[in-house]
This record gives C-alpha cells, structure tokens and sequence, in this order.
C-alpha cells in the first residue's frame, strides 16, 4: 500500500506530495512536501514550485481491500486534517498517483550479521509489487516474489522471511 499521491491546485501546479510508508497493513507515516508557486517564466508554459514545508506525520485507517478504497481514503477528511493543521486545504484539488515504479531496499538482518539486501519495485496504479532477495552468502538463497499494491512492504518482507524459515530476521530500509 506504500504510494506516492500528488496533489495538484486548479492552475495545474504541483500543490503537494504525500509519500506513504506502512508499518502494518492499517497504520504507518506519511511523509508530506507542500509547495508554492515560484516565479513564470514569460513564454514558457511550466508552472515552476517551490518546496515550502515537509514534515511526517501518522496516520491510521481500518481495513482496506482494493485500490478504490485506498484513493477514498486518500481524498477523505482525515487527509485533509492533516494539511489543515498547517493552514492548507487540498479540497476541490486534483489527486494525481504517478504512474511510475517505485523502489524501496532493505537490509535483512539476523541478529548482527547482513544475510541479504531486498530491492522492492511496486507500481501503485499498476497493482503491482515485487521482491527480489539477493543473499550475501549464496546465489542459490536469492529469492524472488510478487504481489499487489495492498500487500505493504512489511508483509511481503515477513513473507520472504518465512520462506528462508526465519522469523527474527530485522529489516532496516536503505535510503
């Protein structure tokens, strides 16, 4: 369910940028970018921004079960609360999820030691998520799995765990 929203004003320039990242399949943080608009360029049709504020903050809902439900919750007031706590709005705004891939990696853990790293590729609007595990100790440990944009990453991190027969490994996310 990790997804990138943007959030565009009428005038067609970028108003903000919500990244969601989840802890478990209900709850996690939201890392928000609000913009203003910076100076036009006469003859140039860009409408240029300018980052003003970023902050995180979490956020929780019940139990969702398809894309529909998601982007509902993403134009719902509890979104809203959030920019309104800094004085914004972002109703009668355009919700834009851009179309391209995602990457998330991790590293897997056991205790002190680096077993392996994960590299996440996931498509929202596309529904598509996938996992590649490269072991550090051999190639035939590498793993592979596929999902759906309502599977975070934690879940499908604690899946491949249980496949290598480990439930204490740790995951640490590599930015």
């Amino acid at each position: 369910m990790e997804r990138h929203l943007q959030v565009y004003d009428k005038s067609g320039a970028l108003f903000a940028e919500f990244y969601f990242n989840y802890e478990t399949a209900t709850s996690g943080e939201v890392r928000i970018t609000t913009y203003t608009q910076g100076e036009t360029i006469a003859g140039i049709d860009i409408k240029p921004v300018i980052p003003l504020t970023t902050y995180t903050v979490p956020f929780s809902h019940g139990k969702i079960n398809s894309i529909d439900e998601i982007k509902k919750f993403d134009q719902s007031p509890a979104i809203d609360q959030l920019l309104e706590a800094a004085g914004m709005s972002i109703r009668n705004m355009d919700f834009v999820y851009p179309s391209t891939v995602r990457a998330f990696r991790y590293n897997i853990l056991h205790q002190a030691d680096c077993v392996g790293i994960v590299n996440i590729r996931a498509n929202f609007i596309e529904n598509i998520k996938e996992l590649e595990f490269m072991s550090a100790s051999r190639i035939k440990s590498d793993e592979a799995l596929s999902s759906n944009s309502l599977e975070t990453n934690q879940a499908l991190l604690r899946r491949m765990s249980a496949l290598h027969g480990s439930k204490d490994f740790s995951f640490k996310a590599v930015y």
